[in-house]
């Protein structure tokens, strides 16, 4: 069963989705996911579009992951953090990020660091 440290890579046509299980006490059937949900180049720039979806049964006050672009070549483009803010529970959630100077399709995989 995958741990808070799992890592989320995507590959291909930049889609994601990640699962966490539950931790400590929580009911088998919690979660939190994050799915990336769609990509846009605006010159020069890349706007990535995620859902949250937090059903852990407990408002999540703050939420940032440490996320890794690749390139189509395998090279690191950017690490940055995206703040996904606060996550109600049971109510999903959209985020958007601009990534600075870099189109979309530069872009091959997207990994989220635990």
């Amino acid at each position: 069963m995958p741990s808070l440290a799992q890592k989320l890579m995507v590959s291909g046509t930049l889609a994601a989705a990640l699962v966490l299980p539950p931790s400590g006490v929580l009911a088998q059937d919690s979660k939190l996911s994050l799915a990336l949900n769609t990509v846009q180049t605006e010159a020069p720039n890349c706007r990535l579009t995620f859902v949250v979806e937090n059903g852990m049964g407990e408002d999540i006050d703050s939420l940032v992951v440490e996320a890794v672009l690749f390139s189509k070549d395998g090279g690191i483009l950017l690490m940055t953090l995206f703040d996904l803010e606060e996550i109600p529970a049971r109510v999903p959630r959209v985020r958007q990020f601009v990534v600075p100077a870099t189109t979309c399709e530069n872009m091959q995989t997207v990994l989220i660091n635990g």
